[in-house]
């Protein structure tokens, strides 16, 4: 008996490691949460023209629903503490609202386009325009205000491929009449409603008009 229950218990594990495909094995490997040991995703790049982007060096194809959330923190005294994702994919990217976005998406291949919503007593304005990528491309974007925590602005990206270079990278424009204060920057890259990483970047903001 002191010769087979390694052997059972060798057994059990091979057959756990098989239920698992390598990608489930890749994306559960990945932390939860970035910390300061662990290698830096994103970075902005500021363009020649003023425009600032925000690139993100992660494997973000192999994810299910992926979602780049940027939150922008204002002020003097700013409560970064109350920086927090919307989590919009999850919460709010269903019905009429998913109509509304792969709407703009679409009329912004021909021209700059936007329209406002209200959910939950929150407002957002859904922004489409071609981007530094030449693509047409859809983000979400939120004024916060000063009586909420953590006042500033919010921008989502849910459809990732009209921000992509590939399956590895991602390039973000921060719209400039939501971004123009200087601040700091928050960055989150959702799966679902999993954060995956956070990281936190010192935003300039915009020198002059876009």
């Amino acid at each position: 008996m002191s010769i087979r229950l390694p052997m059972l218990l060798i057994a059990v594990a091979c057959l756990c490691s098989a239920t698992n495909t390598p990608a489930q094995q890749a994306e559960d490997a990945l932390p939860a949460v970035r910390t300061e040991t662990n290698t830096s995703f994103a970075h902005l790049v500021e363009e020649r023209s003023g425009r600032h982007t925000l690139v993100v060096n992660y494997p973000w194809k192999t994810h299910r629903q992926p979602s780049v959330e940027v939150r922008l923190v204002t002020g003097q005294q700013a409560d970064l503490a109350g920086a927090r994702p919307l989590f919009f994919a999850k919460q709010y990217l269903k019905g009429e609202v998913t109509v509304n976005v792969y709407n703009c998406h679409d009329a912004s291949a021909g021209v700059a386009t936007s329209q406002p919503f209200t959910k939950n007593e929150i407002a957002f304005e859904i922004i489409g325009r071609r981007n530094s990528l030449g693509k047409p491309s859809v983000c979400i974007a939120r004024h916060i205000p000063n009586d909420e925590p953590a006042p500033g602005a919010a921008v989502v990206y849910c459809l990732l491929p009209s921000w992509s270079l590939d399956k590895g990278m991602l390039n973000l424009d921060l719209p400039p009449e939501y971004f123009a204060e200087p601040g700091m920057l928050f960055v989150w890259f959702l799966r679902g409603e999993k954060v995956l990483w956070q990281e936190v970047e010192a935003w300039p903001g915009y020198s002059r008009p876009q």
